[in-house]
């Protein structure tokens, strides 16, 4: 026996079966996302944290938006500056890497 569900005054039955096939979970968020929350929260510039991490404004503009991963080394430093463990940032690329990978699969 399934659920049902009410769209705008349509019944729609969800059983086990459809309910999998049919999920199409949106695109992760690239871990800059979450970078440029941290940075906005604590008022620190993309020049001011490119400078922290010892890389380049471009390099982390990269990152930022999600076309350069965060690697072990940006994690560790990432961890001193935010707070969350290096495992925390390397999940999230991670995760999002995986998912990119995943839906691309989907789309070929």
């Amino acid at each position: 026996m399934g659920i049902v569900l009410s769209k705008m005054g349509e019944d729609v039955a969800m059983t086990k079966e459809n309910d999998a096939r049919d999920f199409d979970p949106a695109l992760a968020i690239a871990p800059g996302e979450t970078i440029k929350e941290e940075m906005e929260h604590r008022g620190i510039s993309q020049r001011e944290l490119a400078d922290i991490l010892d890389i380049s404004y471009e390099d982390l503009g990269n990152i930022l938006d999600g076309n350069a991963p965060i690697t072990y080394e940006i994690a560790t430093k990432l961890e001193g500056i935010f707070g969350p463990s290096k495992d925390f940032w390397i999940s999230l690329e991670i995760g999002y890497q995986l998912d990119n990978v995943i839906n691309k699969g989907h789309k070929g």
